[in-house]
């Protein structure tokens, strides 16, 4: 039952003590809907059933108990069928730190940079297409239920989406396709879940990042705190502060400095991020062949 502990096999996949079998993009779409099919009849049977009491502690209760079946049930069913746990011989000794202080920084002004771009530049596109509406109001109503909308919509949501669309999905498909192929294809997936055009942009472009944050660190953890750090700042924005957004997306000058602004910390970011690591793996490799 230990191997089935969620937590236990995001760890794993984040200290390569596991890794994602090789898929084909057949493959990746047929994870995608499985992964969709799950989180939704979990969650749609516990909240219905949710609404049917009245009594808020319950309704509290049950509320993190659907999210927490919907996370185990994700992660049991994706283990199962997705990972392959490595031999000890192929378990490197010493593990490279890519959580680490400073590069949880870099990874802060990552999200900045991405936030001031799409806000600025992409926001103003999104609000006209369908959908966006009932984007803001399904933010609104999740902000209602705090319990919710901390722990789904900016932890849960979050850390299974990542383990799912980047762990497995970038992780099987990376071992067959090249690494621009494999981003595209799951970002592509990525943004059809959401089921919405106005949702599309927002997440294709946010898999594209994250896909590459990926390829470029091998860190789960990361992409899940990048995650986490842009749902949460969004949601924020869009339920408390939509008048900010008009203001940034309304002045053609302010669009384009925060544009370049947004895509040069993107890109000084990502490359200090990479080097780091890239480093650490270096000096790992200097001491093992002490």
């Amino acid at each position: 039952m230990s191997n089935l502990n969620p937590f236990k096999i995001l760890s794993n996949l984040e200290n390569q003590k596991s890794e994602a079998k090789k898929l084909s993009i057949t493959d990746a779409v047929v994870a995608a809907i499985s992964y969709i099919l799950i989180s939704w009849f979990t969650l749609g049977i516990g909240f219905s059933v949710i609404r049917s009491f009245s009594n808020s502690i319950l309704q509290l209760l049950l509320s993190i108990f659907a999210v927490g079946v919907t996370f185990f049930a994700v992660t049991a069913v994706f283990y199962a069928y997705y990972i392959t746990n490595l031999g000890k011989d192929k378990i490197k000794i010493r593990l490279v730190k890519k959580f680490t202080l400073i590069n949880a920084l870099l990874l802060v002004l990552i999200v900045l940079g991405y936030l001031m771009f799409f806000d600025s530049l992409l926001m103003p596109i999104d609000k006209i297409l369908p959908g966006f509406i009932s984007v803001t109001e399904s933010i609104q109503l999740i902000n209602k239920n705090s319990i919710f909308f901390i722990g789904y919509l900016c932890i849960i949501g979050p850390l299974l989406t990542e383990f799912v669309f980047r762990g497995i999905i970038i992780g099987g498909l990376s071992k067959k396709y090249s690494s621009l192929k494999t981003i595209l294809v799951s970002s592509l997936l990525f943004g059809i879940s959401t089921f919405n055009p106005a949702g599309f942009i927002c997440a294709f472009l946010l898999g594209i990042l994250l896909g590459y944050l990926y390829i470029k660190t091998h860190s789960l953890y990361l992409c899940i705190i990048g995650d986490i750090l842009y749902s949460a700042t969004t949601s924020i924005l869009l339920q408390y502060y939509p008048q900010f957004l008009l203001l940034i997306s309304s002045n053609t000058l302010i669009i384009v400095l925060l544009t370049i602004i947004g895509l040069l910390i993107i890109y000084f970011g990502m490359k200090k991020l990479s080097s780091n690591i890239e480093n650490q793996y270096k000096t790992n490799i200097d001491l093992n062949r002490r």
